[in-house]
């Protein structure tokens, strides 16, 4: 419940501005399983770059195809709660969590359509509510069909600046 309270207040910001109430419910397509694989990056007491396994788990995730309602499916498609992944953590020595949400779409992108492989992934820490890092990655496709891809993303500091960061691989398997 926390997460999708998280995820509600995150997208709060944009989605006041697009009613989603007359927006007819997206239905899925098929499923795609993914691996979902998380890892904290920080600095140790010498300054060198250090990884902690934070996570690796399985998530099944719907595909939509939502051709020609691209817009109402960025504001109004929200994930199931069994699509998003907590991993709990330590983000600058305080307790945390990593929120992994994938998704894929077929969406049209011009000249023809995609499919769209993506994930966000929300790093907050439990006793301070203004703390918020996301990262986004995505890769595209013009195979539309379910296919095997692997989307990356990082966010990390360096060794003069040494905040967490945290490392993202989720692998949409076949």
């Amino acid at each position: 419940m926390v997460k999708l309270f998280i995820l509600a207040s995150v997208f709060s910001i944009t989605a006041k501005a697009y009613d989603c109430t007359s927006v007819k419910p997206f239905k899925p397509s098929t499923s795609q399983e993914a691996i979902v694989y998380v890892s904290r990056i920080y600095w140790d007491n010498n300054h060198n770059q250090q990884f902690e396994d934070v996570c690796n788990q399985k998530i099944s995730v719907n595909s939509y195809d939502v051709r020609g309602r691209e817009e109402e499916a960025f504001y109004c498609l929200n994930p199931q709660a069994k699509e998003t992944l907590d991993c709990k953590t330590k983000l600058d020595g305080d307790n945390g969590k990593i929120t992994i949400v994938p998704a894929t779409w077929i969406r049209n992108w011009n000249p023809k359509a995609v499919r769209e492989y993506r994930f966000h992934a929300y790093a907050t820490k439990n006793k301070d509510n203004t703390y918020l890092k996301d990262i986004f990655s995505r890769s595209l496709s013009t195979n539309l069909k379910i296919q095997e891809i692997i989307v990356e993303g990082a966010l990390k500091t360096g060794a003069k600046n040494p905040d967490d960061g945290y490392f993202v691989r989720v692998q949409f398997k076949n």
